[in-house]
């Protein structure tokens, strides 16, 4: 039942970026969740300097308007949980995907770093980081 799920999801995927025209971008609405960062189940830690949170779980929302929301639970050095949630837009290109600011309003310190990645099968890899050393693998979310 799950591989006839990640098939018709694949399908549906396909199917919406291939029946559009070319000059509108490319657009999905699908739900992500965080499997592992670097290979790591979690909860795990994204950078080892201690005062980094571990990331307990993440989300990524994607909408057909080209938004993205991203929201993961942190685990700070006091065992004190933190949700944090941001909105960004997304482009995609065949099987990459570029999340971040694209509009003249991307000033922020998180827009500037954007997140780039790529979507095959079930799943979703992004690359986070100045030096992208770091990548968040992200599984479709499991449907109700």
């Amino acid at each position: 039942m799950r591989l006839v799920c990640k098939g018709v999801f694949l399908t549906v995927l396909v199917s919406t970026l291939a029946c559009r025209s070319v000059s509108e971008p490319a657009r999905i609405a699908a739900d992500f969740v965080l499997d592992n960062i670097n290979g790591r189940p979690l909860p795990t830690f994204v950078s080892p300097i201690p005062e980094a949170p571990s990331i307990v779980s993440a989300t990524l929302h994607f909408d057909r308007s080209g938004k993205v929301v991203t929201t993961e639970l942190q685990r700070d050095m006091s065992q004190s949980e933190v949700r944090v949630t941001y909105t960004l837009d997304y482009r995609i290109s065949g099987n990459r995907v570029e999340i971040g600011c694209f509009g003249p309003d991307s000033a922020s310190a998180l827009c500037v770093a954007g997140f780039s990645g790529t979507i095959s099968g079930d799943g979703l890899s992004l690359t986070i980081g100045a030096d992208q050393s770091v990548i968040y693998n992200y599984k479709i979310a499991p449907t109700l």
